[in-house]
């Protein structure tokens, strides 16, 4: 929420109070020597008394009367005017007027008072990790909507926590989940309060709040992948998984873009959700103050990297899996008041595009789809649909997708909303011509994330016959019209060699120039007339492959994350002979397999001589065992872990003598 919340107008109330606090103290307590005297003094007293009295409250009312501004009203974030500065106010100031009363009465001193003046000062907490970088909490930061800036106001009290200097934030602490590009990083300087409190002014955005620039916002791939799931978990950690702190979070995007064609998905986030230059004052002294203000974004979603100096491909590590990914789609179904319906129909869906990359014979493909869903319906009915986000919008498209069964595609932006289909679904992405498959395996990476349980099969077409490019259009569109014509001839012909295997962003024009053209999907035929595969075969490998994963994963999540802790109750002896030393142990299996069918268990032991680091021995037991060392062993270091249906479990140490 947007509070009025001017500390300058209450600091200047608070001294206001405790100089005529102090003169009136003062002039109470004057010592008189006479009758005459003392009764000059009263009066005197008395008129001095109004005299300050009716300076401060003319001075309180100019304040009021400046400090009334519209600040920059969102539908998300209400600006409330709750100022109040009159000694005289009766019951309408309410809690502001026992404020002062108990600053009356308590005749703070003058380093008290500086403490007062100084809450509003900025401090910052930071913290790292691998997967997500670097990530901040900051308190009382200040926006310059004039220098589009922030700015760390500082004094005495500041903390600075997790970093060696601000300054280095301008180098390591990222707006975006995109990271090695100038344009995300955070721009912040810093002032003393002394600078700030005679020379500026603030609103104040209560609560907690989230600062982040968005990628491409324009574009439904980067919307989702590089937006909307690297917040969802941030704001999912700042609250604990709480969803009444998410939908308070105040949102807002720095960017310099507008709201743009998918704000909605944005809307999504939380209740409170805003641009920056919404809430941008019109005065130049004016700042915005955030209260709680977080910075990084948690990048544990982010499974694909764009080409920023290397061909694009997957990140090198992710621990985001399909359990977590469905996480992200429950939140968002539930805020676009998605609701999936079971159904009985055996669907499929073609994703249509109208303006480029099309697909020729659209009918013709859902034609074939539609004949292999008949082949394995059991008698179910079989529906295919055709969507395109222009004709049916997103609202519709995801509520379709949540229960199909085979989805159809070319490579775009919009296949990212195939995360919405159920576990054991396929997707199919269709790649124009001179285009390998592994030079673009967004989507491939994600069907292929831990348990996410979408099967995905490629399909590229191999046939200049049946690709349809277009020279005119603009360069960013694939156009290739504005390059020399030795360089458009070469372009051309080298459709019908080798494949595009490896992109790095940003404007490649052959990249373009071959995505961008549009494809008729070779449906069946002649092998020996066509060199792509049909793609009829494509959906019959589709399905084999998701009935065979559908076979295998009758599993919970709970099981999927299952391990067996230690073994319990463990001893271990040594008895020693002139022969040999015999090495005894014995233990109880770990407690959380009491309940798990472990169709096979075993024990690995490893075996360590004290003192010789060249007697090792590892071994697989059933149970306890007993074992014959040589004589002049002391001490034996046991290391047992327990397996059960082949998945490792914990290591427990055991010290033998």
């Amino acid at each position: 929420m947007l509070a009025k919340g001017n500390s300058v107008l209450w600091r200047l109330l608070v001294m206001c109070t405790v100089m005529w606090l102090t003169t009136v103290t003062v002039g109470g307590d004057q010592v008189h020597t006479s009758a005459s005297t003392h009764d000059m003094a009263v009066d005197d007293d008395i008129v001095q008394k109004e005299k300050i009295k009716e300076n401060v409250l003319k001075n309180c009312k100019e304040i009021v009367v400046n400090e009334k501004r519209y600040v920059g009203i969102t539908d998300t974030l209400r600006f409330q005017d709750d100022s109040a500065c009159s000694l005289d106010c009766g019951e309408e100031c309410g809690s502001k007027k026992e404020n002062l009363k108990n600053a009356q009465e308590t005749e703070r001193g003058s380093s008290d008072l500086s403490s007062d003046l100084q809450n509003g000062c900025s401090s910052v907490w930071c913290h790292s990790s691998l997967e997500s970088g670097l990530r901040c909490h900051f308190s009382n930061l200040y926006y310059n909507h004039l220098q589009e800036e922030f700015v760390f106001v500082a004094c005495d009290h500041s903390i600075i926590y997790g970093i060696k200097n601000l300054k280095d934030l301008q180098e390591t602490l990222y707006l975006s989940s995109v990271e090695n590009h100038s344009a995300f990083k955070l721009s912040i300087s810093v002032i003393t309060w002394s600078t700030f409190i005679t020379s500026y002014r603030s609103e104040v955005i209560t609560g907690q709040s989230f600062i982040m620039a968005r990628f491409k916002p324009d574009n439904l791939l980067h919307v989702f992948h590089d937006d909307l799931l690297p917040y969802y978990f941030t704001s999912y950690e700042i609250c604990a998984g709480k969803k009444s702190c998410q939908s308070r979070l105040n949102v807002i995007f720095v960017d310099r873009n507008d709201h743009g064609k998918h704000w909605s998905f944005y809307k999504v986030l939380s209740e409170r959700v805003s641009l920056i230059s919404d809430l941008s004052h019109n005065e130049k002294d004016v700042w915005i103050q955030f209260e709680h203000i977080y910075f990084g974004l948690n990048k544990i979603s982010v499974w694909y990297q764009y080409g920023y100096g290397k061909p694009q491909g997957p990140t090198t590590s992710t621990s985001f899996s399909g359990h977590l990914m469905r996480k992200f789609t429950d939140f968002v179904l539930e805020g676009m008041n998605v609701q999936p319906k079971a159904t009985e129909v055996l669907q499929g869906v073609l994703f249509s595009r109208k303006s480029n990359r099309k697909i020729i014979n659209e009918k013709e493909v859902s034609t074939v789809l539609k004949t292999q869903l008949d082949k394995i319906s059991n008698g179910q009915e079989v529906d295919v649909k055709i969507l395109s986000q222009e004709e049916h919008g997103f609202h519709r498209m995801i509520e379709e997708l949540t229960r199909t069964h085979v989805a159809v595609g070319v490579h775009g932006a919009g296949l990212i909303l195939s995360m919405f289909l159920p576990p054991g679904a396929v997707l199919i992405e269709i790649f124009p011509l001179g285009i390998s498959p592994s030079a673009a395996t967004v989507f491939k990476t994600m069907c292929e994330l831990k348990d996410v349980g979408i099967t995905y099969i490629p399909w590229s077409n191999k046939d200049l016959q049946n690709s349809i490019y277009y020279s005119d259009n603009p360069a960013h569109y694939g156009g290739i019209s504005h390059l020399p014509k030795d360089e458009q001839e070469k372009m051309i012909q080298a459709l019908r060699g080798k494949e595009i295997s490896n992109v790095e962003c940003c404007d490649n024009p052959t990249w373009l120039f071959r995505i961008y053209q549009d494809t008729v999907v070779h449906i069946e035929g002649d092998k020996t007339d066509f060199q792509s595969m049909p793609f009829s075969e494509a959906i019959v490998n589709g399905l084999q492959k998701a009935e065979r994963y559908l076979q295998n994963s009758k599993i919970t999540n709970t099981q999927m994350e299952f391990y067996p802790s230690v073994v319990k109750d463990a001893k271990c002896s040594l008895e020693r002979s002139h022969e040999s030393t015999k090495l005894f142990a014995e233990w109880k299996p770990p407690w959380n397999i009491l309940d798990v069918r472990c169709a096979i268990m075993f024990y690995e032991v490893v075996m360590q001589i004290k003192g010789d680091i060249n007697a090792v021995y590892n071994e697989i037991f059933e149970e306890n065992f007993l074992k014959r060392l040589r004589a002049d062993v002391e001490t034996v270091d046991l290391w047992i872990t327990c397996f059960c249906n082949n998945i490792e479990g914990v290591v427990l140490y055991l010290r033998c003598m």
